[in-house]
């Protein structure tokens, strides 16, 4: 057990290096994909290393991390891409953003749209959203319980 720990630790290293390549190299894409699988990674080491109260309030605080970076770094690719806006293509930071958080919450309301290069990332964010999104409202439901638990056995 001693080796998956290990490994997973390391693994889980890897955004603080996907921040920085992205950032210096503009590789936004492989930012994307490390902060996810180091995401998924860290929630399965909490889940097998932890008693039920310490993993949901641990995979919580990750979530609570990774999600920020995830829209930044989609924010980010939109813009390098850029997004369709009445006909013309823009490439603003601020409407990447926007355009990241309404796709992350599968809101979409149509007013910007991905280039056809980046199509297939904005329906990615928007299931890694999704996906994500179920796990926190499961989460926060399970703090909820257990402490309505805990409460009552030591009353």
């Amino acid at each position: 057990m001693m080796n998956l720990r290990k490994i997973l630790l390391l693994v889980s290293s890897f955004p603080a290096t996907a921040i920085w390549f992205a950032w210096y190299f503009q590789a936004w894409k492989s930012m994307i994909v490390c902060l996810i699988a180091a995401s998924f990674i860290m929630i399965i080491y909490a889940y097998i290393e932890k008693t039920a109260v310490k993993r949901i309030r641990e995979i919580a605080i990750i979530l609570m991390f990774y999600i920020p970076l995830l829209l930044f770094a989609y924010a980010k690719l939109y813009q390098q891409f850029g997004l369709y806006f009445n006909g013309e293509i823009i490439y603003s930071l601020k409407a990447s953003i926007y355009f990241s958080v309404v796709t992350w919450t599968t809101l979409g309301y149509g007013d910007y749209q991905p280039t056809e290069d980046i199509q297939l990332w904005a329906a990615s964010e928007a299931l890694i959203g999704y996906t994500f999104m179920a796990i926190l409202i499961g989460l926060s439901i399970g703090i909820l319980v257990t402490d309505k638990r805990v409460t009552q056995q030591n009353a």
